[in-house]
């Protein structure tokens, strides 16, 4: 019995090794956004530009582009949607006029850039990224 425990034991930890790891995605504004914080369904609203303030500030989503990894899990994380289903949200909108899709950042360290600038601006990054010049408002997992 105890050699099957072992084994066991051995096959998870070797499967856990080789399973990828999900990065925790980070909501993040620049460090001089009064914003301190935001619920997941408010996040969520903002990205899918039903709100555009917060407690009575404005603000301004901003996305990675769609090939981006982070940009998949974000959204499947905060609204469960795929990145394709995602795109029809934003073409149903674009086609009605009834809205457009965020700015896309070229990349998270543009996006850090943007957000370091604008204290109007808020994304998301992969939270291994986040950096003195933004403030995290909130952790999706």
């Amino acid at each position: 019995m105890n050699s099957l425990k072992l084994k066991l034991v051995a096959s998870l930890l070797l499967i856990m090794s080789i399973t990828p790891v999900r990065a925790d995605v980070a909501v993040v504004v620049g460090a001089e956004s009064p914003l301190s914080s935001v619920s997941a369904d408010i996040a969520k609203d903002v990205f899918l530009k039903k709100v555009d303030n917060i407690e009575g500030h404005k603000v301004i989503p901003i996305d990675l582009p769609k090939e981006n990894p982070t940009y998949e899990s974000f959204y499947q994380k905060i609204a469960n949607k795929s990145s394709d289903q995602v795109l029809a949200y934003w073409s149903r909108l674009i086609f009605t006029g009834r809205g457009a899709p965020p700015q896309v950042a070229s990349s998270p360290e543009e996006l850090v850039f943007l957000l370091s600038r604008n204290p109007d601006l808020i994304g998301y990054i992969p939270e291994e990224q986040v950096s003195a010049e933004l403030k995290v408002v909130l952790k999706v997992q």
